[in-house]
Parts: C-alpha cells; structure tokens; sequence
C-alpha cells in the first residue's frame, strides 16, 4: 500500500465448524486441491494490497494451521481464538503490529473471494473508514412482527427488496475505530452478528461497496457440493478453447474431413432451400 498507509487483513477462522459433519473444522476441507483456509490466505496475499495477515485459528489447530501456511507459501501470523468469533477478531486486532492503520476483517470460510474485492475495498475504506461489501438481496423477505417457534404462524410484514442488502466479508475499518467498537463490546457484554454491527454501534457510518454473488460463505456440506457442482468462468473458457483445439487436430489428422463436413452442410443447406421454394 502507499507510504504511511499500512493495510492487514484478519481471517477469523477459529471456528469448529459443527454444522459441516466431518469432524474436521470446514476451513481445512478441501477445496478445488487444497485447504479452504489456505485458499483464502492465498487471495489476500496475492493481492497486492495487503501489507499484514492475521489467521485467528482454535487453540487446537494453531500448530497445523502455521505449518499449512508456511507450506502454502504464505507469510502470516497465527494467533489463537476465542470462545466466540467476535473474540477472535478481538484477538486479530490485539496481534496488529502498531504500524497498521486499517484493518480488513473476513471469514475464513469465503474461499471464493477475488482480488478485485479484496482491492475494491481496501482503496474505500481509506476514504470512508468503515466500509462493507454487500449484493442486493433475491428472495423478497418478510419480517416477524411476534415471536415465531417451528411452523406456529405469526403477523408479518414484506421488507422494501430494493433496500435490503446481504452483507459479506471482508469488512474493513480504520484502526482505532474497529478497536474501540470492540473495547465497546466487549466493555457492555455485547455480541453482535458482524464487526460492522459493533462499529455501527458507537455511532459510525457504515458505508456498503458492491460484493460478488460468488463470495458465499462455506457452513453446510451442501456449499462444498454446489460450488464443485458448478462450473466456473475459468473451466468454461478452458474447455471451450480444448474442445476448439480437438476440433482443429481432428481436421489436420483426418484426411477429407474438411471437404465431408462443408459437403454434408451443402446438403444441409440444399435441403432447408428446398422446403422453403
């Protein structure tokens, strides 16, 4: 980053993901051949615009985590959790060497983030100090107005879609201001949903930037299942080209196979003549 402008990035991936079923915490899953934490250290890193890189991991993997980064070629801090995530971030900002002078926040469990992101917002929060990536929500979303348990109904009401927003990570902020939301916090007993729920709450404005519908955050074996499902923009352009290239070694190797195919589309071309005469 520029002179006097020194930007690090907490992962906040202490987390024992139960709700994954695998008995190992999900951001050591693999995905697309290596480690779902790993791959996310790696968008950071290769960023461009990252100076520092705090991973928050559980107490028990902090070794394995060190050894999966150093391993992956990634120069980082590992530093230990806590009971919650909003503790573990809290951790992250303590472990921030004084230089630092903003701070993005993300989920250990978005592997799918981009550089263009990642740089998107670390350029915004220099000019508006608490920033947030978010995509317009799809579904329509209604509000409960009383308590609702199971399938018991109760009084709703539609929220305005055009208003409604679905917060991602990374979150960035000014230093000193995401520390003194979290001192707040922590000082009230208070745990809110995100690091911008906590900023919001002494008072700051949270300014949103756009996100990618493609930056899901990983939490059921289903994710994992969708996303390798899924084809990416990459696969696509690269099997197209191999198809294109197949095509082009079979018209060399076989001999006349130019002249039958422009044969049979003259007989194709004939044939459509013909029924439209």
């Amino acid at each position: 980053m520029e002179k006097g402008r020194k930007i690090a990035v907490i992962i906040a991936a202490a987390g024992l993901g139960t709700r994954m079923g695998q008995g190992v915490p999900k951001q050591y899953l693999n995905i697309g051949g290596r480690p779902m934490l790993l791959q996310t250290a790696k968008a950071f890193a290769e960023s461009g615009v990252v100076d520092e890189l705090i991973v928050v991991a559980s107490e028990e993997w902090q070794a394995e985590t060190g050894a999966m980064l150093r391993n992956g070629g990634i120069c980082a801090t590992v530093v230990c959790g806590g009971a919650q995530r909003q503790d573990s971030v809290y951790a992250g900002l303590l472990a921030l060497s004084p230089e630092v002078t903003y701070v993005l926040i993300h989920d250990g469990a978005r592997p799918y983030v981009t550089p263009e992101n990642i740089r998107a917002i670390a350029l915004a929060v220099v000019e508006k100090s608490a920033v947030v990536c978010a995509v317009p929500v799809k579904d329509t979303i209604r509000r409960c107005v009383g308590p609702m348990e199971g399938l018991e109904q109760t009084d709703s009401v539609t929220m305005p879609r055009s208003e409604l927003y679905a917060v991602q990570t990374p979150q960035a902020f000014e230093k000193n201001l995401i520390l003194r939301a979290h001192e707040a916090a922590r000082e009230a007993g208070f745990y809110g949903t995100d690091d911008a729920v906590l900023v919001e709450r002494i008072g700051a404005r949270i300014y949103l930037i756009p996100g990618d519908y493609g930056n899901i955050k990983i939490t059921t074996k289903e994710d994992i299942q969708a996303q390798l499902l899924a084809p990416t923009s990459a696969y696509c352009a690269f099997h197209g080209a191999y198809r294109r290239w197949v095509r082009r070694r079979r018209r060399a190797t076989t001999p006349g196979a130019g002249q039958s195919r422009m044969a049979a589309k003259g007989r194709c071309g004939a044939k459509s003549a013909k029924k439209n005469t």
